[in-house]
């Protein structure tokens, strides 16, 4: 198997001074082959021995230049093909864009994931909601025992749950994780309610989430009250933001 190493200069930590080291350099024309086969080998040869590659894919996933020439040892459809397997805030991270690499160059051996049978599994419900199909139960998957609701949990928070991870809303099907919470949230969520001693009590208690946020639509959901705009928009945009980029966190 081809090891895709990061392993660049330290001083690629300078804005685009990586471009020094870049073996291109010496013939930047072959890095544009069109579509000739030979033309494609012969600029990935070249990749092949450049200390800077990881840093230049890294750079064509970031900035969205994925339709022209050879970068990082990859042609436009194999960059494109990378970037739709990554968020884009796993772009920096070399870990991350060289797993995504060997499953696009090496898909029968790439190491199947989480998100691999996330992207499998979950379908679109009405209303916004999520379902899984096959067992709902729990299943293995490489050695642990894993319920639809802790994968949408683990995924989206990007750590492991405290205890058992439950849906929030009256969908009993629905696995979408804004809609699930662990032990921990859900003893959070608790708090927030009103009549609750933390709250009535409190100079540093946590409040209520105002409306206009997640956290607000899904009190109402979980209260079964009234859902204002406001909460209707902010949830809404959380799961455009999800559906884009796998994280309802606005980045920026």
């Amino acid at each position: 198997m081809n090891h895709y190493s990061g392993s660049i200069p330290n001083t690629l930590n300078h804005g685009r001074e990586w471009l020094q080291h870049a073996v291109c350099k010496a013939d930047p024309d072959a890095m544009h082959p069109g579509n000739d086969e030979s033309g494609i080998a012969y600029a990935k040869r070249i990749w092949a021995a450049c200390p800077v590659r990881m840093v230049c894919l890294q750079d064509a996933l970031r900035t969205g230049d994925n339709d022209h020439g050879i970068r990082g040892a990859l042609k436009p459809s194999e960059r494109r093909a990378v970037a739709q397997r990554l968020n884009p805030d796993q772009y920096t991270n070399a870990d991350a864009v060289t797993d995504a690499v060997q499953a696009v160059l090496h898909p029968a051996t790439a190491e199947r994931t989480l998100r691999d049978l996330w992207e499998e599994r979950a379908y679109e419900l009405p209303g916004g909601h999520l379902g899984w199909r096959g067992d709902a139960g729990a299943l293995s998957f490489q050695g642990r025992a894993y319920t639809p609701k802790r994968i949408a949990f683990l995924l989206h928070r990007g750590y492991d749950p405290v205890g058992i991870v439950r849906r929030t809303c009256p969908v009993v099907e629905c696995v979408h994780p804004l809609h699930v919470a662990d032990n921990r949230e859900r003893w959070q969520q608790q708090q927030t309610e009103p009549g609750k001693p933390e709250q009535v009590a409190a100079q540093g208690g946590r409040k209520l989430a105002e409306c206009g946020t997640t956290s607000a639509y899904q009190r109402h959901v979980r209260n079964k009250e009234f859902i204002d705009d406001a909460c209707r928009a902010a949830n809404a945009a959380a799961q455009a933001r999800y559906a884009r980029t796998g994280s309802t966190k606005a980045v920026g």
